[in-house]
């Protein structure tokens, strides 16, 4: 048995006693609790969570999240740049469209041992749900969503460089929830069949 605010408890027992000192901490927004609900079912993870580490990588853009829940337990997943179109035979086809971003869960942090994850799918989607806590963790809903709409319309522009300009004078902290949040918008939002780079009669375009 595990008294509550006992002196000299074993480290190894902190993740045991803080989750019986009163009941579980919940999302203050009511439907970040459903979506927390749900990546505890699928992941496994217990609100709250924490991201420590957000890797870019070398292959025009892919990143890499390292996120720990509140019992020290830990998910990396990345958000996958595609593999470029090395043939793109357009005599065949009537549209022709470049593969959407995807993600992998799992593995070091050179993704080893990550696996590919269906897009759409049901781990995936915690993987959503779990960035969305996140940040609204850090933002109010209607703040957050604001700074989002900007947010889309300059990754669609490929404006990076300003997008972090808007989010000078945050904290880390509240700067890395936004990305989360950003990265989570961006990918419910993308098309899975890909992005379309030539019509038959219209030529090329994105």
């Amino acid at each position: 048995m595990v008294t509550c605010g006992r002196a000299g408890m074993w480290v190894a027992l902190a993740g045991i006693m803080a989750s019986s000192c009163g009941p579980a901490p919940v999302p203050k927004d009511s439907l970040a609790r459903e979506e927390a609900s749900q990546v505890q079912h699928v992941l496994g993870l217990a609100y709250p969570y924490r991201i420590a580490e957000w890797s870019s990588y070398r292959d025009r853009g892919s990143t890499g999240v390292l996120v720990r829940d509140r019992l020290g337990r830990r998910v990396r997943f990345f958000y996958m740049v595609p593999e470029p179109v090395s043939r793109m035979d357009t005599t065949s086809v009537d549209t022709l469209r470049i593969p959407p971003r995807y993600f992998r869960l799992g593995g070091d942090q050179s993704m080893r041992g990550a696996r590919r994850l269906s897009i759409g799918g049901q781990e995936e989607l915690a993987i959503l749900d779990m960035l969305d806590v996140i940040s609204l963790d850090h933002f109010a809903r209607p703040t957050r969503d604001s700074m989002l709409v900007v947010g889309q319309s300059l990754v669609r522009a490929n404006d990076h460089r300003a997008w972090m300009k808007m989010l000078e004078g945050l904290s880390e902290e509240r700067m890395t929830a936004m990305n989360a949040a950003l990265m989570a918008v961006t990918a419910r939002s993308r098309d899975p069949r890909g992005m379309v780079l030539w019509i038959r009669g219209r030529g090329w375009q994105m």
